[in-house]
C-alpha cells in the first residue's frame, strides 16, 4: 500500500512540471543540462604575426556557451603553451568568462621562431572539461644579438696555400634563432687572404669563407664583423706551416769570413738555415758538416735544423796557416761554403832569412841587408812579431828605415820577415857582428835566438899617401 502511494506521489510531480513548461511557464524554468559549456569558439587573437620574445598585438578572447549557445558565465578557462610555443607566458594563465561568456588573456611569445600554438582549455568535468581552442602564431626571430664561429678556427696548413676547411659564422637573436639577409664584412691578418670580403647569412645564419694563408710561417688571423652586433668581431687564428724545403742559405759566420789562430775555435759559430721557396725556415732537417783536408774539425759534425729552420756548428781551423774550408751539406739541396783564415799568433822559431856571412867594405852597408823570419811549432808565418837587431862588435850601424843606432827593432811582416833597412860596417877593415832576437808569448826567446850575422869590412880604395919614416 506504501510504495503504490509514493509511485503516485512521484508521477504527480512530473506531470505539474511537464505542465508548467507546456503552459506557458516560458524560460523561467531550465533544465540541469542547460547553463553547462558545451561549446568553445575563438573570437580574437588567432593566426597573429610577431616577434619571439614579444606580446602580441591582438588578446586572444574564446566564448563559451551552453547547448542552447548561451553565455556561461563565471566559468574557468585555461590559456597554455602548446607545440613550438616553450617560453611563451599567457597572462593571466587562467581566466574566468564574463556576463557575455568571454575569457581573454595576453600572449608573449616564445623564444622558437615558426609557428606556435596556445591551447583555450575549459577547466570543467566531463564532457565540458574536453572543449579545447587552438590559437596559432608565426613568431619571427628578433634583432641580431649574437656572432659566433661555427667552425675553421686553429687550423693548419703550408704558407700559401688553402685551409681545408670553410671559415662559418652564424648570426642569432637572443634565442638563438637564425638570421637571413644580413652582411659578414671578413678580413686577414698576418698576409694571404678570403675568397670574398663580404657575405650575406643563409637562412641558417651562416656566413662562410675560404681562406687561403699569406707566404709568411706562423700565426695568421681571420676576422668576421658584423658591426653592432654583441661579440663582434669574432676572430680566426691559424698556423702557416714552412712549405718544402729548397735551399740552404748561410746566415752567420761567413760574412766577412773569420780570421782566427791556427788549431784555435773561431769565435763566431756558423750558422745555416733550410728554407722554403718564400724563405720560411724548415725545421727538422739533417745538416751535415763537412771539413775540407787540412781545415781543422767541427762540433757537431751533425746537427738538426730547429723551430726556425736554422742548425749552427763550431769551427776550429786546421794546423796551417792559410784558407780553410768547410761545407754544410743538406740532402737535396745545393750545399753552401765557409771559408776562415788561419793565422800564427805564437812565435816559436826565428831563423836567417838571408846569407848569414856577409862581404863589404868599411864604412859601407853589406848587400843584401840581413833578415830573419818567425814561424810558429808548425812552420807557419807569424806576423807582428818584434826583433830586434844589435851590432855586437865592429863599431857598425843598422837602420829600421828612419833611424840608425848599434840597436833597432823592426816587426815581421805578413810573410813573418824582418829586415833592417841597412847594417853599415864599422869604419875600419876587419870583423863586424850583428845579432838578431826575438822574445815568445811566454817571456823567453824564441828557439833560434839570437841569429847571428857576421861580415868582413874591407879596406877601400886609396885615398891619400901617408909617410910612415920621415924623410
Amino acid at each position: 500500500m506504501t510504495n503504490r502511494r509514493r509511485t503516485s506521489q512521484s508521477l504527480l510531480l512530473l506531470f505539474v512540471a511537464i505542465a508548467s513548461v507546456t503552459c506557458g511557464g516560458g524560460d523561467s524554468i531550465i533544465l540541469p543540462i542547460e547553463g553547462v559549456p558545451t561549446k568553445i569558439t575563438i573570437l580574437k587573437g588567432d593566426k597573429q604575426p610577431g616577434t619571439v620574445g614579444q606580446p602580441l598585438a591582438d588578446t586572444l578572447i574564446v566564448r563559451i556557451t551552453d547547448s542552447k549557445d548561451r553565455a556561461v558565465q563565471n566559468q574557468p578557462v585555461r590559456f597554455l603553451a602548446a607545440g613550438g610555443a616553450q617560453g611563451s607566458h599567457l597572462i593571466p594563465d587562467t581566466a574566468l568568462t564574463d556576463a557575455d561568456g568571454q575569457a581573454r588573456a595576453r600572449w608573449v611569445l616564445g623564444g622558437s621562431a615558426g609557428q606556435q600554438t596556445v591551447q583555450a582549455r575549459v577547466l570543467a568535468t566531463g564532457t565540458a572539461g574536453q572543449l579545447v581552442a587552438n590559437f596559432t602564431a608565426t613568431a619571427a626571430a628578433g634583432a641580431p644579438d649574437t656572432i659566433v664561429v661555427v667552425k675553421g678556427d686553429s687550423q693548419a696548413a703550408a704558407v700559401s696555400t688553402a685551409l681545408p676547411e670553410s671559415l662559418v659564422v652564424r648570426v642569432t637573436d637572443q634565442f638563438g634563432n637564425p638570421l637571413s639577409g644580413l652582411t659578414v664584412n671578413w678580413s686577414v691578418s698576418g698576409g694571404g687572404s678570403v675568397s670574398a670580403t663580404t657575405v650575406t647569412t643563409a637562412v641558417d645564419g651562416s656566413a662562410g669563407v675560404r681562406r687561403t694563408l699569406g707566404p709568411t710561417a706562423g700565426t695568421q688571423t681571420a676576422t668576421a664583423t658584423l658591426v653592432g652586433v654583441p661579440g663582434s668581431p669574432v676572430g680566426f687564428t691559424h698556423t702557416a706551416q714552412p712549405g718544402s724545403a729548397s735551399k740552404l742559405v748561410k746566415v752567420f759566420g761567413d760574412v766577412p769570413p773569420q780570421v782566427g789562430p791556427v788549431g784555435f775555435r773561431l769565435t763566431d759559430s756558423l750558422v745555416v738555415q733550410v728554407q722554403d721557396a718564400s724563405g720560411n725556415g724548415v725545421p727538422g732537417r739533417s745538416v751535415n758538416w763537412v771539413v775540407a783536408p787540412g781545415g781543422g774539425t767541427a762540433a757537431p759534425l751533425f746537427s738538426t735544423t730547429d723551430v726556425n729552420g736554422k742548425a749552427f756548428t763550431f769551427w776550429t781551423l786546421g794546423p796551417i796557416a792559410g784558407p780553410n774550408t768547410l761545407t754544410a751539406a743538406v740532402s737535396g739541396l745545393p750545399q753552401v761554403t765557409f771559408t776562415a783564415t788561419g793565422i800564427s799568433a805564437q812565435p816559436a822559431t826565428i831563423a836567417a832569412n838571408s846569407s848569414t856571412s856577409l862581404n863589404g867594405t868599411a864604412g859601407t852597408a853589406v848587400a843584401p841587408p840581413p833578415s830573419v823570419k818567425v814561424t810558429d811549432q808548425n812552420n807557419n808565418v807569424v806576423q807582428g812579431v818584434t826583433v830586434t837587431f844589435t851590432v855586437m862588435s865592429g863599431g857598425g850601424l843598422v837602420s829600421d828605415g828612419t833611424a840608425s843606432a848599434s840597436k833597432v827593432t823592426v816587426a815581421t811582416d805578413l810573410g813573418g820577415i824582418a829586415t833592417v833597412a841597412s847594417w853599415t860596417l864599422g869604419a875600419l877593415a876587419g870583423s863586424n857582428t850583428l845579432d838578431a832576437t826575438a822574445i815568445g808569448a811566454g817571456g823567453g826567446a824564441l828557439t833560434g835566438s839570437p841569429v847571428h850575422f857576421s861580415a868582413t869590412g874591407a879596406a877601400g880604395a886609396a885615398a891619400k899617401l901617408a909617410l910612415s919614416t920621415p924623410p
